[in-house]
């Protein structure tokens, strides 16, 4: 099957763009939405979340997320 004949219909063009869209929009939301913490290499940190306390001597670092609460957990993504 050639690739030109799987996008002559119409529906078929709306679908792969549909699914191009989603895939694009999937990858920038998994890679760049996220930060890297400054004291553990590797934990993501939302682009949202603000830096509340950090301390060096006990190795934990305290944000601010408006999407998270303490009753209702960290949203899925």
């Amino acid at each position: 099957m050639r690739l030109s004949a799987f996008f002559r219909t119409k529906k078929r063009k709306i679908a792969s763009t549909i699914c191009i869209t989603i895939f694009i929009f999937s990858v920038y939301y998994f890679f760049f939405y996220y930060q890297e913490s400054e004291m553990f290499a590797g934990f993501p940190v939302p682009l949202a979340a603000n830096l509340v306390k950090a301390d060096q001597d006990n190795k934990y670092e305290e944000y601010k997320w408006w999407a998270a609460s303490e009753t209702d957990s960290i949203p899925l993504p």
